[in-house]
Formats: C-alpha cells, structure tokens, sequence
C-alpha cells in the first residue's frame, strides 16, 4: 500500500498507548475537520508524530462517547486518507492544491514525475514557475477567476525539468472557498498525434511546404484580403527546367533532394505572410499579399520576388554528389479585388509560365490576354502532336553521308511533321513540346525503330550491307529508364551490325549531368552501337569530352563550316578538332558543306567524310531509295 504523506503518518503505537485513557470530546463535523487539515497544510503545522495527532485526538473526542469509539472513528478517518492518497498517486493523472496566490500546498508522484523535480521542490515553487502560456499575473487572474465560478476545464504547457514542454489537460476546483484542488492529465502524446494528422492533411510530406489542399486556402484567404484592402496579391506558379532528366539521370532520391533544397531557397526568398506552397512534382506556387494597390508597382514588386526566387534557383545544387545546375520558369498572375475562382487564378499563372518555358526557359512571364491566346494555341498543338503520329503524319527524311571520294556512306534519319495546316515541319518546331508532354518516348521509339528495321532492309540488298544509319536521340529520351532495354529489343529483333547504327547526341546535352551521360553512353557502346556528338564547336563544351566520352565519331557544327573562307578565327577551331579527333582516333564529319571552297579547306585539313547541300538535301525516304541509287557509289 502506497504510505501516507508525511502530514498524516502516525506512529500508531505511540498513539494507542498515549490516548487509551483519555476520553474523548464529541466529533466534530467532517467540513470542520477538512477545513482544519488545509488550514494546517497552508501554515505546514502537521508534522509526522503522534503528538499533534493525540491533540486532534481531544478535538474530536465527546464527553458522552467512549474513548474506543473516538480512537476508532480516527482509524477509520486515517484508513480513509490513505486510501485517497493511494488512488490519488495510482494510475497516470497529476493532483495538486494551490492556494489563491497559486502556491503549491500538495501534488502526487504522478505530476513529479510529468516535470521531473521531486515533491519537495515543487512545493517550494509556485504555479507560475511552470506554466508556458501564461505569466504569473494571468495565472492569478485565472486562480481569482476559478474560484469565483467554482470549477473550470483549460489545457495548457508545463515545462520539464530538460527543458521539453508537456502538454497538459486540467480540471481545477474550489474547496474551502480559498483552494484550488486540480486534476491533470498529459496529453502530449495526443497532442503530437493530432499535429502529425495535421501536417498530413495542409503539407507535403517531402518538403514541408503546404500542399495543395491548404495552398487553395491561402489563395481564397488572399483574394477575401484583396477584396477587403483594395491591394493586390500576385500568384506565382513555377516549375524547374529539366527535373524530369534530373530524376531519370539521378534517380527518385536525388530529385526529392533537389525539390527539398529547392524549397529551402524559396521559402528565403519570399517575405514574411507569403506563402510558397507545392503544387504537385516539380511544380511550386508563391500566394503573394499586401502588393501596392497601383497595378504598375503591384507588378513591379511582385516580378521582383519572382526574380529573386529565379536567380537563388540558378545555382549549382549539391545533389547525390553531384553538382546539378537547374533553372526555373516562372508564370504571375496579378489581382486586386476581382471575383475570380481560384482554379481560374491558379490556369492563368500555369499559362505564363508556360508562355515562359515557350520563350527559352528561365524567366518571368506575366498572364495577359495576348499570353492566354498563345497557350490556348500551345493546347491545340499539343494535341495536335499527340494524334500525328497514329495519323501516320510523321516522316521519316534521310540526309546523305560522303567520303572524299564521292562514295555514299549512309545516311542520316532526319524527322519531319507533315502538318494538315502548316506544313512540313522540322523537329526544332515541335520536339521541345514533344519533352515537355512526354510524347519523346513513343515518337523516338518510332524513329529508332524505323532505323533498325531500314538498316535491315540495306544489309540485305548488294551493295548496301556496308551503309551507315544515324539517328538524333533527344536527352530526355536518352535518360528515361527504359531506353537501354528498348535498344538492346530493337537490336535483338533486327538482325544487322549493331556498328552500322550511330546515335548522335547534341553537343549542348553533355553539359547536363556528364557523369550519367557518359555512364550511360557506355553501356550504348557495350552493345556495338556508335556514339557521335552532332554540333560540336557550336557551344562551350570542352574538349576533354572528345577524350572521356566513348565516342566513335564528332559532327562540326555547320555554322563554324559555313564560315570557313570568311573567319580566320572559325578555321582555326576546325582545324584544331579534325587533328585533335583523328588523333583520338574519332572519325570527324562536317556538317552544312554547301560549297566547293570549304570542301577543299576541309579536305586540306585532313577532314574527308561530309555532309551538306553540295552533295544532297536531305530527301524524303522513299526518294532517297528510288532517286538515288544510280547517283551514288557505296562504299
């Protein structure tokens, strides 16, 4: 049984043998008596002992009633105050007494264990030395205002003794007119339950940031906060350039990486009340309040936010070890005071910034009439492309390849789009859209296959066994996860010299992620299959890619041909990469020969495979087939 507090322990054989003679005094009233003990309990008279209990003794006693009926009704009082103390200090609940100024007269273990100091040093202490949630003059208040009601039910915090703060659930009421007797309960686990749910339900579990759940409510509570003000608010929807490639090159872990980083840069640059949210993927939304109620300093601001945000993005990132350059598009739409849903506020933002991504990616583009009419054309060419493929409206161009001697070498696989309205059209007119929508796979699965199956058909007919195929792989197709195994299919599936087919790759893609690139270009080559850069010279790629990269062949970019005779400079750079590749043992191709001048410049610098109008354009397939055949020797 749990022993009683020091107040109320006695030494009951000292008090049988002090008390059994002595009469007692008539029983005083059970209100009396509790009275009495909290008076006492406030001056800290009741000590252990028998002594002041032999004097409550003859308080309680009655002439007219026997000595063993007064020491037996103090037994029973005595039992029964132990047994309150053990229910008081059994299961999980803290107690206390306060007095009016909010000291403490007693508490249980319970509560000493909930804050980690012993019972004597909380009864050293006041209420106030406690609480978080209140300072010592609201907690009088509150003890003032409880014991004029009665009784009241609140929830506060109570710090440990290490510093952690307890939730706590109380129930206090008034005894004796100038007490406070309190039940408490720690709550904490449920309060911490009931904040994780929370979190669930408004943020996003990766980067913190609200979801699209609670970031539909802030843009409700900015446009009720417009309407209220007359200012404007600003809603900013970006997205980063290129995560897709990032996540396929990367993996799942480096792009969750790279978003949480991501958001940690937005979030210090947007002030305090803004809101930066996720909408979903890649895709992030800033809920700009209080702009300047002027639409010409309510844009200035809010393309000021945006651009800060833009530039903190277009940064090297630290992402699985490695240094990933990223950029953003940003879309904003303005309001001020206007009925608007926020669906519609939320397509106009999404419209700018893909009128953004339109423009070449990494900028701020406002919503406007003129950039709503644009997208509303982007939707129907986006759709446009996604049946042009099953309307067989796709074709299939071949360009020639030459050596020196005028002998045809192959080809290369050029796409085109035979548009119902616009015409034929070349891929820089609608392949970024084709990576944007995700219609990269299923078109260059189409152009890869149809060169498999060309080559094929050459390794079959006299003549043209020994003919070459390129093809132009986009990146993002190159880095999407199922690429290998299509390849290593197509190659099972069609019987020719995997050496017969090149796959070329634009300079510029080398600076995305190197390191995968060049793992991957590896695992290409492993197959047979060759690897050739296309545009070399026309960027800033260095040199060394010619030497770390498994590369059989390099294309010179046409501009720096085309400027052979005129630019001393242009000649100069050529010829450095004919003699650098050949002496890597790369085969070097010009590109965009169109004059006999450059040919024999380029012959002279020991450059002898070509390309280019001086010998052909490129020609649809079926033309190259039947129109050429007499006019070419195979190598």
């Amino acid at each position: 049984m749990t022993p009683l507090a020091p107040w109320v322990k006695v030494n009951t054989r000292a008090l049988l043998m002090q008390t059994a003679a002595i009469p007692l005094l008539a029983l005083a009233s059970l209100y009396g008596l509790a009275a009495l003990g909290v008076a006492a309990l406030e001056k800290g008279s009741i000590e252990t002992g028998a002594g002041p209990v032999v004097a409550l003794v003859f308080m309680l006693g009655a002439g007219s009633l026997s000595a063993m009926a007064g020491w037996a009704y103090l037994l029973r009082l005595l039992l029964r105050l132990e047994i309150a103390e053990t229910a008081l200090n059994s299961g999980r609940d803290g107690y206390w007494i306060l007095d009016r100024n909010g000291r403490f007269l007693e508490v249980n273990q319970n509560y000493c264990r909930m804050v980690g100091y012993t019972r004597a040093e909380i009864l050293s202490k006041n209420i106030a030395d406690f609480e978080a949630v209140a300072n010592a003059e609201q907690v009088r208040a509150q003890i003032k205002r409880i014991l004029a009601s009665g009784t009241e039910s609140f929830e506060t915090r109570h710090q440990h003794r290490d510093g952690d703060w307890i939730d706590l659930e109380i129930t206090a009421t008034r005894v004796a007119e100038r007490y406070l007797v309190v039940f408490l309960r720690n709550v904490s686990g449920r309060k911490l339950t009931e904040a994780r749910a929370h979190h669930l339900a408004f943020f996003d579990d990766l980067t913190a940031l609200p979801n699209r759940r609670l970031m539909q409510d802030r843009i409700e509570q900015a446009l009720l906060s417009s309407l209220r003000t007359g200012k404007h608010g600003a809603l900013v929807f970006l997205d980063l350039d290129n995560f897709k490639l990032i996540n396929d090159s990367l993996g799942h872990a480096a792009g969750d990486d790279l978003l949480v980083q991501s958001a940690q840069a937005l979030r210090a640059c947007v002030r305090l009340g803004d809101t930066v949210a996720r909408q979903g993927g890649d895709e992030l939304v800033l809920v700009l309040e209080r702009l300047s109620q002027d639409p010409g300093l309510a844009a200035q601001q809010a393309g000021a936010i945006a651009e800060k945000c833009r530039l903190a993005l277009a940064k090297a990132f630290l992402v699985a070890g490695t240094e990933v350059f990223v950029t953003a598009s940003f879309g904003v739409a303005l309001f001020c005071g206007e009925s608007v849903a926020v669906d519609t506020l939320l397509q106009r933002a999404d419209s700018a910034m893909y009128q953004a991504k339109s423009l070449g990616r990494n900028r701020v583009v406002f919503f406007s009439a003129e950039v709503e009419q644009r997208m509303a054309g982007r939707a129907l060419f986006e759709a446009e492309l996604g049946r042009a493929l099953n309307a067989g409206q796709l074709r299939l161009h071949l360009l020639p390849l030459v050596d020196l001697s005028g002998q045809l070498l192959g080809a290369e696989m050029l796409l085109r789009w035979q548009h119902p309205q616009r015409g034929l059209l070349k891929p820089e007119d609608f392949m970024r859209v084709a990576e944007e929508t995700g219609l990269i796979s299923p078109i260059g699965a189409w152009v890869l296959e149809a060169a498999c199956q060309q080559l094929v058909r050459w390794a079959g007919e006299p003549g043209r066994a020994n003919l070459r195929l390129s093809v132009n792989i986009s990146l993002v197709q190159f880095l999407q996860e199922g690429f290998l195994s299509e390849l290593v299919g197509l190659l099972a599936a069609n019987p020719f010299q995997p050496s017969r087919l090149a796959l070329e790759f634009s300079e510029k893609m080398l600076n995305n992620d190197p390191g995968t690139v060049a793992h991957k270009m590896a695992q290409v080559a492993d197959l047979g299959v060759c690897i050739a850069i296309d545009n070399f010279g026309a960027g800033l790629s260095p040199l060394t890619h010619l030497r770390r990269l498994p590369l059989r062949q390099v294309k010179i970019d046409r501009s720096l041909i085309q400027s052979l005779s005129d630019s001393a400079a242009d000649l100069v750079l050529v010829s450095t990469i004919i003699s650098l590749a050949t002496r890597l043992g790369l085969e070097v191709v010009a590109e965009g020969v169109e004059t006999q001048a450059n040919r024999e410049i380029l012959q002279n610098n020991g450059c002898s495979t070509y390309q280019g109008f001086l010998f052909s354009q490129a020609l649809p397939a079926e033309e190259f087939e039947t129109n050429l055949r007499a006019r070419w020797a195979c190598a």
